[in-house]
């Protein structure tokens, strides 16, 4: 059983991770796409390579943090969890503290390895901080892409976590591959957060229109998460009926009783 330590630093490795490789792949290969870095990738490579990257790592986090914190590694996944009663009230506050602090940290290395690039100057190229993908973009793909794909994203989360829907140790595969997703469609729009932790530590370190547009990017993914809880429930409410485990032919198939409070680590 892990204690409430284990878990809070959990979530701090988990969260510096995925936001290290994430905004690390895409720090590193948008330099490369620049003049400074030789151009040598166009942006549709570089959009593709952030996708694998962020959901690739989130699989892989899932596996290995899972069974200790649930591998939230997002506040808007915390806060989500917490409302619908899936994880202990106490340890919402140090999860999300974790988080913030796992993300501002793994910006702070991207800086400091960037650092060592010719011709990198973070004004120019950056952290992979949320802005817009195209000059003259409005705020209005940014705000329905973060809500939405936040909202199905805690829907995936939620409904494969759930033990009356897919047997145990199958989550990471949805969860990791929506993620991977999303990014497909939400990073060329201004590089996709769903994870307002992943958006705090580029903001600070970058300043500019990142920082004057942290508060929208840090307020989205909790609406969507908030929308994605209520689809949830709406599609698998606590009444519902369990789901039937497969059973060898000839044999009964086993019913799995829907339990009172699901952890997200499930």
């Amino acid at each position: 059983m892990a204690t409430r330590m284990s878990k809070y630093v959990a979530e701090l490795i988990g969260t510096f991770t995925l936001v290290f490789v994430g905004t690390g792949v895409a720090t590193v290969l948008g330099y490369y796409a620049s003049t400074e870095g030789g151009a040598r990738l166009v942006p549709g490579q570089v959009w593709l390579a952030v996708a694998l990257a962020f959901g690739g790592t989130l699989l892989v986090l899932a596996y290995t943090l899972g069974k200790v914190s649930g591998c939230h590694v997002n506040p808007a996944v915390t806060v989500a969890a917490a409302l619908g009663k899936k994880m202990d009230s106490a340890d919402v506050l140090p999860y999300i503290v974790m988080q913030f602090i796992g993300g501002i940290l793994a910006s702070a290395v991207v800086l400091v390895m960037m650092g060592g690039m010719p011709d990198y100057a973070v004004s120019t190229h950056g952290l992979a901080q949320n802005v817009d993908g195209i000059k003259g973009m409005s705020l209005t793909p940014i705000i329905v892409s973060e809500v939405v794909l936040t909202m199905l994203f805690l829907l995936v989360i939620l409904a494969s976590t759930d033990p009356r829907n897919l047997p145990a140790g199958f989550a990471p595969i949805p969860i990791g591959g929506f993620l991977f997703v999303a990014h497909l469609l939400g990073a060329p729009l201004g590089y996709s957060s769903l994870n307002p932790a992943r958006s705090l530590g580029p903001a600070l370190l970058v300043g500019g229109d990142a920082l004057n547009r942290l508060g929208l990017m840090l307020t989205a993914p909790f609406v969507g998460a908030i929308l994605g809880l209520i689809l949830y429930m709406m599609i698998w409410p606590s009444d519902a009926p369990p789901r039937r485990a497969a059973a060898p032919s000839g044999a009964r198939s086993k019913v799995v009783p829907p339990p009172a409070a699901v952890d997200t680590e499930e």
